[in-house]
Protein backbone atom coordinates (compact mmCIF):
# COMPACT_ATOMS: atom_id res chain seq x y z
CA UNK A 1 0.00 0.00 0.00
CA UNK A 2 1.50 3.00 -1.13
CA UNK A 3 1.86 6.26 1.18
CA UNK A 4 -1.01 8.21 -0.56
CA UNK A 5 -3.40 4.62 0.04
CA UNK A 6 -2.41 4.85 3.46
CA UNK A 7 -3.03 8.27 3.78
CA UNK A 8 -6.49 8.10 2.08
CA UNK A 9 -7.65 4.87 4.26
CA UNK A 10 -6.80 7.05 7.19
CA UNK A 11 -9.04 9.73 6.17
CA UNK A 12 -12.08 7.06 4.68
CA UNK A 13 -11.96 5.74 8.53
CA UNK A 14 -12.44 9.63 9.52
CA UNK A 15 -15.24 9.92 6.94
CA UNK A 16 -17.80 6.72 7.90
CA UNK A 17 -17.07 7.52 11.67
CA UNK A 18 -18.97 11.11 11.12
CA UNK A 19 -22.05 9.21 9.66
CA UNK A 20 -21.82 6.16 11.87
CA UNK A 21 -21.96 2.53 11.00
CA UNK A 22 -24.25 1.22 8.15
CA UNK A 23 -24.80 -2.51 7.82
CA UNK A 24 -23.76 -3.35 4.31
CA UNK A 25 -26.77 -5.91 2.27
CA UNK A 26 -24.60 -8.23 0.37
CA UNK A 27 -22.11 -5.78 -0.03
CA UNK A 28 -19.29 -7.22 -2.05
CA UNK A 29 -15.60 -4.93 -2.52
CA UNK A 30 -15.12 -5.06 -6.21
CA UNK A 31 -11.78 -5.89 -7.76
CA UNK A 32 -9.86 -2.99 -9.53
CA UNK A 33 -9.71 -4.53 -12.61
CA UNK A 34 -12.06 -6.82 -15.17
CA UNK A 35 -11.48 -10.04 -15.63
CA UNK A 36 -12.65 -11.41 -18.74
CA UNK A 37 -12.78 -15.06 -19.57
CA UNK A 38 -13.17 -17.13 -22.85
CA UNK A 39 -16.63 -17.71 -22.51
CA UNK A 40 -19.22 -15.33 -21.02
CA UNK A 41 -22.78 -15.92 -20.21
CA UNK A 42 -25.23 -14.95 -23.08
CA UNK A 43 -27.50 -11.81 -21.85
CA UNK A 44 -31.33 -12.81 -21.50
CA UNK A 45 -32.10 -8.90 -21.62
CA UNK A 46 -33.20 -6.60 -24.82
CA UNK A 47 -32.65 -3.10 -24.75
CA UNK A 48 -36.21 -2.11 -23.65
CA UNK A 49 -36.11 -4.41 -20.44
CA UNK A 50 -32.70 -3.63 -19.56
CA UNK A 51 -33.73 0.34 -19.23
CA UNK A 52 -37.14 -0.83 -17.81
CA UNK A 53 -34.75 -2.10 -14.76
CA UNK A 54 -33.05 0.98 -14.66
CA UNK A 55 -35.61 3.49 -14.49
CA UNK A 56 -37.30 1.20 -11.87
CA UNK A 57 -34.02 1.58 -9.54
CA UNK A 58 -33.70 5.31 -10.43
CA UNK A 59 -37.11 6.07 -9.30
CA UNK A 60 -36.65 4.63 -6.19
CA UNK A 61 -33.61 7.28 -5.00
CA UNK A 62 -36.03 10.37 -4.26
CA UNK A 63 -33.08 11.53 -1.70
CA UNK A 64 -29.68 11.24 -0.75
CA UNK A 65 -27.30 12.55 1.31
CA UNK A 66 -23.17 11.98 0.30
CA UNK A 67 -19.81 13.45 2.22
CA UNK A 68 -16.57 12.38 -0.13
CA UNK A 69 -13.02 12.47 0.47
CA UNK A 70 -10.89 13.04 -2.42
CA UNK A 71 -7.26 13.02 -3.68
CA UNK A 72 -5.99 16.66 -3.81
CA UNK A 73 -2.80 17.39 -6.01
CA UNK A 74 -1.36 20.35 -4.79
CA UNK A 75 2.79 20.60 -5.13
CA UNK A 76 3.28 23.14 -2.57
CA UNK A 77 1.32 20.95 -0.24
CA UNK A 78 3.49 17.48 -1.17
CA UNK A 79 3.28 14.76 2.18
CA UNK A 80 0.44 17.25 3.78
CA UNK A 81 -2.13 14.99 3.30
CA UNK A 82 -4.56 17.21 1.13
CA UNK A 83 -7.60 16.25 0.40
CA UNK A 84 -11.32 17.91 -1.09
CA UNK A 85 -14.08 17.45 0.82
CA UNK A 86 -17.59 17.66 -0.60
CA UNK A 87 -20.71 17.34 1.52
CA UNK A 88 -24.10 17.24 -0.90
CA UNK A 89 -27.76 16.93 -0.27
CA UNK A 90 -29.68 16.08 -3.09
CA UNK A 91 -33.87 15.40 -2.88
CA UNK A 92 -36.49 15.18 -5.39
CA UNK A 93 -37.98 16.67 -7.02
CA UNK A 94 -35.45 20.24 -6.99
CA UNK A 95 -33.54 20.47 -4.10
CA UNK A 96 -29.94 21.06 -3.42
CA UNK A 97 -27.12 21.38 -0.27
CA UNK A 98 -23.67 21.93 -1.46
CA UNK A 99 -20.89 22.44 0.63
CA UNK A 100 -17.57 21.94 -0.64
CA UNK A 101 -13.51 22.57 0.64
CA UNK A 102 -9.78 21.63 1.04
CA UNK A 103 -8.21 20.47 3.48
CA UNK A 104 -4.93 19.26 4.62
CA UNK A 105 -2.66 18.53 8.21
CA UNK A 106 -2.07 22.37 8.80
CA UNK A 107 -5.42 23.37 7.76
CA UNK A 108 -8.86 22.18 9.15
CA UNK A 109 -11.10 22.44 5.95
CA UNK A 110 -13.52 24.73 7.53
CA UNK A 111 -10.74 27.00 7.45
CA UNK A 112 -10.46 26.88 4.07
CA UNK A 113 -10.99 30.58 2.58
CA UNK A 114 -12.55 29.32 -0.96
CA UNK A 115 -15.28 27.47 1.06
CA UNK A 116 -18.60 27.78 -0.90
CA UNK A 117 -21.75 26.33 0.58
CA UNK A 118 -24.91 26.76 -1.74
CA UNK A 119 -28.55 26.08 -1.00
CA UNK A 120 -30.70 25.34 -3.71
CA UNK A 121 -34.71 25.69 -3.21
CA UNK A 122 -37.53 25.30 -5.50
CA UNK A 123 -37.07 29.18 -6.70
CA UNK A 124 -34.34 30.61 -4.39
CA UNK A 125 -30.78 29.97 -4.39
CA UNK A 126 -28.02 30.64 -1.53
CA UNK A 127 -24.58 31.22 -1.80
CA UNK A 128 -22.11 31.51 1.02
CA UNK A 129 -18.58 31.88 1.97
CA UNK A 130 -19.05 30.57 6.03
CA UNK A 131 -15.21 32.22 6.40
CA UNK A 132 -16.19 35.53 5.30
CA UNK A 133 -19.59 35.52 6.20
CA UNK A 134 -20.65 36.55 3.17
CA UNK A 135 -23.80 35.53 1.11
CA UNK A 136 -25.37 35.99 -2.36
CA UNK A 137 -29.17 35.64 -3.19
CA UNK A 138 -30.93 34.77 -6.71
CA UNK A 139 -33.90 33.61 -7.90
CA UNK A 140 -34.28 30.43 -9.88
CA UNK A 141 -36.96 28.62 -11.60
CA UNK A 142 -38.04 25.25 -10.82
CA UNK A 143 -37.08 23.37 -14.09
CA UNK A 144 -33.76 25.38 -14.86
CA UNK A 145 -30.79 23.55 -14.08
CA UNK A 146 -28.69 23.58 -11.13
CA UNK A 147 -26.36 27.04 -11.27
CA UNK A 148 -23.02 26.97 -12.39
CA UNK A 149 -20.69 24.15 -11.49
CA UNK A 150 -23.71 22.09 -9.58
CA UNK A 151 -24.64 21.31 -12.14
CA UNK A 152 -21.85 18.79 -13.17
CA UNK A 153 -20.81 17.97 -9.94
CA UNK A 154 -18.45 14.69 -9.63
CA UNK A 155 -21.43 12.53 -7.64
CA UNK A 156 -23.71 12.94 -10.30
CA UNK A 157 -21.33 12.53 -13.40
CA UNK A 158 -19.77 9.50 -11.65
CA UNK A 159 -23.35 7.82 -10.36
CA UNK A 160 -25.67 9.06 -13.06
CA UNK A 161 -27.93 9.78 -10.04
CA UNK A 162 -30.47 12.80 -10.55
CA UNK A 163 -33.43 12.54 -7.57
CA UNK A 164 -34.02 16.12 -9.00
CA UNK A 165 -35.86 14.83 -11.49
CA UNK A 166 -38.27 18.53 -12.00
CA UNK A 167 -34.84 20.29 -12.69
CA UNK A 168 -33.13 20.25 -16.25
CA UNK A 169 -30.06 17.19 -16.04
CA UNK A 170 -26.88 17.54 -17.33
CA UNK A 171 -25.98 15.91 -21.07
CA UNK A 172 -22.80 14.21 -22.97
CA UNK A 173 -22.45 15.48 -26.42
CA UNK A 174 -26.23 16.52 -26.12
CA UNK A 175 -27.29 13.00 -25.36
CA UNK A 176 -29.62 12.15 -22.04
CA UNK A 177 -26.43 11.60 -19.56
CA UNK A 178 -28.26 10.19 -15.97
CA UNK A 179 -29.28 7.03 -15.99
CA UNK A 180 -32.92 8.26 -15.68
CA UNK A 181 -32.66 9.99 -18.91
CA UNK A 182 -31.20 7.01 -20.28
CA UNK A 183 -33.83 5.10 -19.34
CA UNK A 184 -36.49 6.43 -20.90
CA UNK A 185 -34.78 7.48 -24.49
CA UNK A 186 -35.98 5.90 -27.49
CA UNK A 187 -33.31 7.04 -29.30
CA UNK A 188 -29.54 6.24 -27.73
CA UNK A 189 -28.42 3.72 -26.27
CA UNK A 190 -30.30 1.14 -28.30
CA UNK A 191 -27.54 -0.88 -28.30
CA UNK A 192 -27.06 -4.14 -26.06
CA UNK A 193 -23.86 -5.97 -26.46
CA UNK A 194 -25.13 -10.20 -26.73
CA UNK A 195 -22.35 -11.46 -23.59
CA UNK A 196 -22.59 -10.33 -20.47
CA UNK A 197 -18.65 -8.67 -19.20
CA UNK A 198 -17.85 -8.86 -15.72
CA UNK A 199 -16.01 -6.04 -14.05
CA UNK A 200 -14.84 -6.90 -10.77
CA UNK A 201 -15.91 -10.21 -10.43
CA UNK A 202 -19.25 -8.95 -10.79
CA UNK A 203 -20.83 -9.95 -14.24
CA UNK A 204 -22.45 -6.80 -16.40
CA UNK A 205 -25.31 -6.44 -18.88
CA UNK A 206 -22.92 -3.49 -21.40
CA UNK A 207 -25.81 -0.90 -22.64
CA UNK A 208 -23.93 1.65 -24.76
CA UNK A 209 -24.11 4.26 -27.60
CA UNK A 210 -21.15 3.08 -29.75
CA UNK A 211 -18.28 5.47 -30.04
CA UNK A 212 -19.84 7.84 -27.27
CA UNK A 213 -21.19 6.19 -24.05
CA UNK A 214 -20.84 3.11 -22.63
CA UNK A 215 -22.35 1.45 -19.55
CA UNK A 216 -22.09 -1.74 -17.52
CA UNK A 217 -25.00 -2.50 -15.33
CA UNK A 218 -25.28 -5.24 -12.59
CA UNK A 219 -27.27 -8.67 -14.20
CA UNK A 220 -28.19 -9.22 -10.80
CA UNK A 221 -28.63 -5.77 -8.96
CA UNK A 222 -31.66 -4.70 -10.95
CA UNK A 223 -30.26 -1.87 -12.86
CA UNK A 224 -27.06 -0.75 -11.13
CA UNK A 225 -24.35 0.70 -12.89
CA UNK A 226 -20.77 -0.35 -12.43
CA UNK A 227 -18.56 1.20 -14.53
CA UNK A 228 -19.48 3.71 -17.29
CA UNK A 229 -16.66 4.70 -20.59
CA UNK A 230 -17.25 8.01 -22.17
CA UNK A 231 -15.54 8.63 -25.56
CA UNK A 232 -15.02 11.54 -27.86
CA UNK A 233 -18.27 11.52 -30.42
CA UNK A 234 -15.50 12.89 -32.72
CA UNK A 235 -13.03 10.53 -33.29
CA UNK A 236 -14.64 7.69 -30.85
CA UNK A 237 -11.69 8.00 -28.55
CA UNK A 238 -11.84 6.89 -25.03
CA UNK A 239 -11.37 9.88 -22.71
CA UNK A 240 -12.75 8.89 -19.07
CA UNK A 241 -13.76 5.65 -16.98
CA UNK A 242 -16.05 5.95 -13.88
CA UNK A 243 -15.91 3.10 -11.81
CA UNK A 244 -18.37 2.24 -8.69
CA UNK A 245 -16.26 0.08 -6.26
CA UNK A 246 -17.55 -1.16 -3.03
CA UNK A 247 -21.14 -0.94 -3.30
CA UNK A 248 -23.82 -0.63 -0.48
CA UNK A 249 -27.47 -1.86 -0.67
CA UNK A 250 -29.58 0.39 0.22
CA UNK A 251 -32.92 -0.94 -0.49
CA UNK A 252 -33.78 -3.27 -3.16
CA UNK A 253 -33.02 -1.93 -5.88
CA UNK A 254 -30.60 0.89 -4.74
CA UNK A 255 -26.62 0.81 -4.30
CA UNK A 256 -24.35 3.45 -3.77
CA UNK A 257 -20.57 3.02 -3.88
CA UNK A 258 -18.18 3.88 -1.12
CA UNK A 259 -15.49 4.32 -3.41
CA UNK A 260 -15.25 6.11 -7.21
CA UNK A 261 -12.28 5.84 -9.26
CA UNK A 262 -12.15 8.13 -12.05
CA UNK A 263 -9.02 6.78 -15.04
CA UNK A 264 -8.51 9.80 -17.52
CA UNK A 265 -7.33 8.52 -20.69
CA UNK A 266 -4.17 10.14 -23.13
CA UNK A 267 -4.41 10.45 -26.54
CA UNK A 268 -2.67 7.11 -26.41
CA UNK A 269 -5.68 5.53 -24.90
CA UNK A 270 -3.18 4.69 -21.60
CA UNK A 271 -5.21 5.60 -18.08
CA UNK A 272 -2.78 8.39 -17.30
CA UNK A 273 -4.35 9.89 -14.09
CA UNK A 274 -6.57 8.20 -12.01
CA UNK A 275 -8.54 10.04 -8.88
CA UNK A 276 -10.53 8.52 -6.09
CA UNK A 277 -12.90 9.47 -4.01
CA UNK A 278 -14.55 7.77 -0.69
CA UNK A 279 -18.11 8.60 -0.11
CA UNK A 280 -20.03 7.87 2.80
CA UNK A 281 -23.46 7.80 2.22
CA UNK A 282 -27.63 8.35 3.69
CA UNK A 283 -30.27 7.24 1.74
CA UNK A 284 -34.13 7.63 2.10
CA UNK A 285 -35.45 6.98 5.42
CA UNK A 286 -31.94 6.90 6.96
CA UNK A 287 -32.22 10.77 6.26
CA UNK A 288 -35.34 10.84 8.03
CA UNK A 289 -36.95 11.72 4.67
CA UNK A 290 -37.68 15.68 5.08
CA UNK A 291 -40.75 17.36 5.25
CA UNK A 292 -39.75 19.71 2.86
CA UNK A 293 -36.40 20.70 0.55
CA UNK A 294 -36.12 23.82 3.07
CA UNK A 295 -36.23 22.29 6.30
CA UNK A 296 -33.34 20.27 5.23
CA UNK A 297 -31.53 23.07 4.13
CA UNK A 298 -31.88 25.11 6.58
CA UNK A 299 -31.17 22.53 9.18
CA UNK A 300 -27.74 21.76 7.02
CA UNK A 301 -27.12 25.43 7.48
CA UNK A 302 -27.84 25.84 11.25
CA UNK A 303 -25.54 22.69 12.06
CA UNK A 304 -22.89 23.65 10.01
CA UNK A 305 -22.83 27.49 11.56
CA UNK A 306 -22.95 26.07 14.85
CA UNK A 307 -19.81 24.00 13.65
CA UNK A 308 -18.26 26.88 12.60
Amino acid sequence: MTHTNIRLASLLAILFGAFGTNQSIGQQTLLAESHPISRNPVTTETVESLKRKILEATQKLESIRICSLGEYENPTLAGANAFYRVSLCVKAPHFLFYDSAHGHDSMDWRLDPYRQRAFVLKDQVYNDYPLDRMFFHQPIEPHDPFPGSLQTAFFFLATGHWPAIQREAPRYADLPYVLREVALSQETHLHLRSELEQIGGIWCHVLEHPGVDCLWIAAERSGSLVQREVSDPETGRRLQRYRLLEQEQFSDQIWIPRLIENTIFSASGVGEHIWRAYLASRVGEQIQRAESASRVGEQSWREESAAD
